[in-house]
């Protein structure tokens, strides 16, 4: 898998190394906006600094524009890595497919090389343009903003540490029933291109013999196991996004409490106080 990961990426790393990049430049720049809230609300606001209200406001004016760039910007250049690695990536299944021997491609539908092309290859490039650098650059936000964290209150990051536990539970108790039943829905697509298939090669013999609503029934049978795979998904996804707003609602309540008694009794500024909350 790693080895088949890097050879998607090498063949187009140019474009997943500027995405990263750009990434880890539009953090930047967040966490720097969020430093001039900072200064604006202890210094500006609460202290009247007005000599440092004007150079302050330039300086967000200057990093939003930047975060609107970069957010245009770099969904741009991932489409751009996945689509041309998709493109390769097909053009090497074509190869596999042209060279399988006769029996084997015999043995095989039509409808499971059309999967292999739209489908499969689509999923593999997404995830190594869009998911893997965005994961990556979650695990440096997620460093950087521990060490920040436990610089202002260590209790922070402990409830954070809680919340996130709790969500990693939650995602290992539910997770292979969202998988279970997303290979169902694949399996169940698979049977929907197969019929198309097998229907438009034997549409004379069906229309000879008068069986279109023979064939309809077999349609909607097929179809309707695909539509209630599909619902089943969602009421699943909806259920787990549900238990995860509890697990993230509930210690961000507590961290809330914690920073706001810090704040009232002067141990913690109110811009430092803002920032935490955000960051947790």
């Amino acid at each position: 898998m790693f080895k088949f990961i890097f050879k998607i990426i090498k063949s187009k790393g140019i474009y997943f190394f500027t995405s990263l990049l750009l990434l880890l430049v539009s953090n930047i720049s967040s966490l720097l906006l969020i430093s001039m809230q900072k200064v604006l609300i202890d210094n500006v606001f609460v202290n009247f600094s007005t000599a440092l209200f004007v150079k302050t406001l330039i300086i967000i004016i200057l990093l939003t524009l930047i975060n609107i760039f970069l957010y245009s910007l770099n969904p741009y250049i991932m489409l751009k890595h996945q689509m041309m690695s998709r493109i390769s990536l097909c053009s090497e299944i074509i190869n596999k497919i042209y060279s399988l021997p006769l029996d084997v491609f015999m043995r095989k539908k039509t409808a499971d090389f059309t999967n292999y092309i739209l489908r499969d290859a689509a999923i593999c490039t997404h995830f190594v343009s869009f998911i893997l650098p965005q994961f990556i650059n979650v695990v440096i936000l997620f460093i950087v903003y521990t060490v920040y964290l436990i610089h202002i209150d260590y209790k922070i990051i402990l409830f954070v540490v809680i919340g996130s536990i709790a969500i990693i539970i939650l995602e290992r108790k539910t997770g292979g029933l969202v998988r279970d039943n997303r290979k169902i829905i694949m399996e169940n697509e698979n049977k929907i291109m197969a019929f198309f298939d097998e229907a438009l090669t034997h549409t004379r013999q069906v229309i000879a013999f008068h069986r279109e609503k023979w064939e309809a029934g077999v349609f909607n049978k097929i179809f309707k196991n695909y539509f209630d795979s599909c619902l089943k998904q969602i009421k699943i996804t909806s259920n787990i996004t549900l238990l995860k707003e509890w697990c993230k609602w509930f210690p961000q309540v507590i961290i809330l409490a914690i920073i706001g008694y810090n704040a009232i009794y002067n141990e913690m500024s109110v811009g430092t106080m803002i920032i935490a909350y955000e960051l947790s």
